[in-house]
């Protein structure tokens, strides 16, 4: 019987969306009944959030937090952490093993359960570019899965040939991010002008994000607009390529630091407030499902599986790849038409209804039913 097994979730990152989306899906899956063993790093970054949830069990393991701790862990993994994690599963009956993200050690975890399903989730099917060579080297291993899960419907056909195996391949929709509502002790980090029309890039500052683009239309836009809009880039990253373009802008503020789970909904509330994603390329965007938690639309590259999480017209503007002129007029629309960002609001409220992490762990159930 289902009911008498176990899910165990194999996520050993540390932070970001991946830690959350791994959060969100195990809770889900345990408020619906289901027992769940999460194995988990102790350099998780809301570990407290994970300790509160009733699983089954939680495993908790050293992982690493710097290349160094990386090498001296990963070689002392057969000897320390796996006879460890073999300990706490002891006589466990598992239903299948399921790896939310491809973390470093994800494989290593996963060759402790010969005998058990694994299902992994694939986020970038296609490396973006400015992707690091190990992140690369990883996405090109073939370790071979019963089944694997995308997050975007056009990677459903795509991902069979780019890993050209006879693995399943199956859609799971991403829930919304919304664990930053429940936080405790939340810290304000930026307040917005009401009386302007505000934009926010926010996330980690890479080369695909578009920040140059986003510049060059930000430069056009202040000649006309100079004193009825704002521009917020708050992210960690090297923001250094970008320094000399955003030198002398007015209204533009930049938080280039890491921001903490307890900051981030400061970031998605205020009035007039739209969330600006000019990427080169992309799958899908945790920051277009926070920002849709929080009713804040987007403006957002038509890339990669982007399209399925904003509804051009609706929730939100997708612009082609590379476009300064398409990411200025998009702009341009929210501060010459006042009224587009309240009904964008109405249609945001009634979109989310028909996204929940409760539907992607019924989702993740069916999959778990049909690979077993």
């Amino acid at each position: 019987m289902m009911d008498d097994k176990v899910i165990v979730i194999n996520y050993t990152g540390r932070r970001g969306a991946g830690n959350l989306a791994a959060y969100e899906i195990s809770k889900a899956l345990t408020e619906n009944g289901f027992k769940v063993i999460p194995i988990i790093s102790s350099n998780i970054e809301n570990i407290e959030m994970w300790k509160s949830v009733n699983f089954e069990k939680l495993v908790i393991v050293n992982t690493y937090n710097n290349k160094l701790s990386f090498l001296v862990n990963t070689l002392l993994f057969p000897v320390k952490t796996a006879p460890r994690i073999r300990k706490e599963l002891k006589g466990v009956s598992i239903m299948a093993v399921y790896c939310p993200m491809l973390t470093l050690w994800s494989d290593r975890i996963n060759s402790l359960f010969n005998n058990s399903k694994v299902i992994m989730a694939i986020h970038d099917p296609i490396p973006h570019s400015g992707t690091s060579g190990i992140l690369k080297y990883f996405n090109r291993k073939r370790a071979i899965y019963d089944a694997v899960v995308v997050h975007s419907k056009v990677y459903v056909k795509q991902i069979s040939k780019i890993r050209n195996t006879n693995e399943k391949v199956y859609y799971i929709p991403l829930g919304l991010l919304n664990v930053y509502r429940d936080i405790d002790n939340k810290k304000s980090i930026i307040e917005y002008d009401d009386s302007k029309t505000n934009f926010v890039f926010f996330g980690r500052i890479e080369k695909y994000k578009g920040l140059d683009i986003l510049a060059d239309a930000w430069q056009e836009l202040q000649k006309k607009y100079q004193d009825k809009i704002t521009l917020s880039i708050i992210g960690s990253g090297d923001f250094s390529p970008y320094i000399d373009k955003y030198k002398g802008f007015n209204n533009v503020r930049i938080i280039n630091r890491w921001i903490y789970d307890e900051e981030v909904e400061s970031v998605f509330v205020g009035d007039n407030l739209i969330c600006v994603c000019p990427y080169r390329d992309g799958t899908q965007s945790g920051v277009i499902l926070t920002a849709l938690d929080y009713g804040v639309p987007s403006i957002a590259t038509n890339t990669g599986g982007i399209s399925e999480q904003v509804v051009d017209g609706e929730t939100g503007k997708l612009i082609s790849p590379n476009s300064v002129k398409e990411l200025y007029d998009s702009m341009e629309e929210f501060i010459i038409d006042k009224d587009r960002l309240s009904v964008m609001k109405k249609e945001i409220s009634n979109y989310k209804k028909y996204i929940s992490w409760d539907k992607s762990a019924g989702e993740l159930i069916k999959v778990i039913e049909d690979v077993s």
